[in-house]
């Protein structure tokens, strides 16, 4: 074997070694992103809106790039599959908590958010223990209304942090339509998890 066939050889392993290291870029992003989520809760517990808002601006960021990364870079893996809407579910949950707690956000609107993800939750772990073949997978509906949850939490915190009238006035009808979202995506994911539910293919042989 001459020296560059040698050279060529330890070059496409040199490639593909990156290429298996950056691959794991989304899943970091990912990891970023439920690591901001208590520092986050913490800060709108503490009503530190100007801390909280550009961290929240970060874990928005992370979600957008892991995503990115992952479909157009064919960066996908099973583990980021799984990780990434456990990752927004948390995220959401936390930030949502902590507005709901010092009165920025009804409550209502906190126990539809959690109503929705207890709901995907409950199937997840029935399917898992009844051995069905399949899962609930993020839907365009389940993926717009947590990006508008999302704009409504930076929106309050925005509120906080440099009050202004037009935000205010803005505000409500941001959050009556996450709301909606809110239970449209949620009647969704229990409209294709009775399909699942009821397909006899995906159960145990």
């Amino acid at each position: 074997m001459g020296r560059s066939d040698r050279d060529d050889s330890f070059g496409g392993r040199l490639r593909m070694g990156w290429a298996c290291r950056l691959a794991w870029l989304p899943n970091l992003l990912t990891l970023a992103r439920i690591g901001l989520a208590p520092w986050i809760g913490l800060k709108i517990a503490q009503t530190d809106y100007a801390v909280a808002l550009p961290l929240l601006a970060a874990a928005g960021v992370t979600d957008a790039a892991d995503g990115f990364l992952a479909r157009r870079l064919g960066w996908q893996s099973s583990l980021g599959a799984k990780l990434d809407p456990v990752a927004d579910k948390l995220l959401a949950a936390t930030v949502f908590v902590a507005l709901a707690a010092n009165g920025s956000l009804p409550g209502w609107m906190l126990w539809l958010v959690l109503g929705r993800d207890l709901l995907i939750l409950g199937f997840a772990v029935w399917a898992f223990r009844a051995g069905v073949r399949a899962e609930l997978k993020p839907t365009l509906w389940g993926k717009l209304s947590t990006l508008l949850q999302l704009l409504l939490a930076g929106g309050l915190l925005l509120q906080g942090a440099f009050p202004a009238e037009g935000l205010s006035a803005v505000l409500p009808l941001l959050l009556w339509t996450a709301a909606a979202m809110t239970v449209w995506s949620g009647i969704d994911y229990g409209r294709i998890g009775w399909i699942i539910a009821k397909d006899p293919s995906l159960r145990p042989d």
